[in-house]
């Protein structure tokens, strides 16, 4: 990959990575509590809404920066244990973080709190990281089929 281009991906991620941070940190538990200032019968969920976000932003930045670390670390000189394990860091922070959606829809089900909205954020949010568990556990199952394969001489 291109010097140039390596700088660009690099200096996207961490401005997203900043963004994300932002919203962690800031934006999202603001606007929490003035939805909890507005309706006080939500107030009981604020604080394992904010604990919800905060391990699902982090599945999300630690998927994105293992696959950002895979695009720009020389995989030619990356061994196939690096490769591996990066792999299998994607699977369990993809895995945690569809559990984490489940339990969610579950729990604001049982408690009348299952606005369509956010439900349907939940649901699809859970999808997409199912299709990334799913596209790297594949990934990962093939690589170990192509290296396990007897050699026909």
């Amino acid at each position: 990959m291109h010097r140039s281009t390596r700088t660009v991906l690099a200096t996207i991620l961490a401005i997203g990575l900043l963004l994300s941070l932002i919203a962690e940190t800031w934006l999202i538990p603001f606007a929490l509590a003035q939805t909890a200032a507005v309706f006080p019968e939500v107030a009981p969920t604020v604080v394992p809404a904010i604990a919800w976000e905060v391990v699902g932003f982090a599945c999300w930045q630690l998927i994105v920066v293992l696959l950002l670390y895979r695009l720009l670390g020389k995989a030619p000189q990356q061994d196939a244990g690096v490769r591996r394990r990066i792999t299998v860091g994607i699977v369990i922070a993809a895995g945690v973080f569809v559990l984490m959606s489940i339990v969610a829809v579950v729990v604001l089900s049982r408690a009348d709190f299952a606005t369509p909205v956010v439900m349907f954020a939940l649901i699809g949010s859970a999808v997409l990281a199912a299709l990334v568990c799913a596209g790297a556990a594949w990934r990962l199952g093939a690589t170990a089929q192509v290296r396990h394969q007897p050699s026909t001489s």
